[in-house]
């Protein structure tokens, strides 16, 4: 992920010594398509900020699962 450019504002910092977990930062108009784009990595993302995207993601997981059955 940390190779290619996702958005022109991007900024990808890692978290740790060998680079499997980083820190993208961008800055979008919406929250609309990043939140399509975390919900793609699966439980590989985890959304740190802002607070409304959280909110977004849970909310479709939460739906995704009740679609479930």
């Amino acid at each position: 992920m940390a190779e290619r450019q996702w958005h022109p504002s991007q900024q990808i910092s890692p978290m740790d010594d060998d680079g499997s977990e980083i820190e993208f930062r961008a800055e979008l108009s919406g929250l609309e398509e990043i939140t399509r784009w975390v919900l793609s990595w699966g439980s590989k993302a985890q959304v740190l900020g802002p607070a409304e995207l959280k909110t977004r993601v849970q909310k479709e997981l939460k739906a995704m699962v009740g679609a479930c059955g």
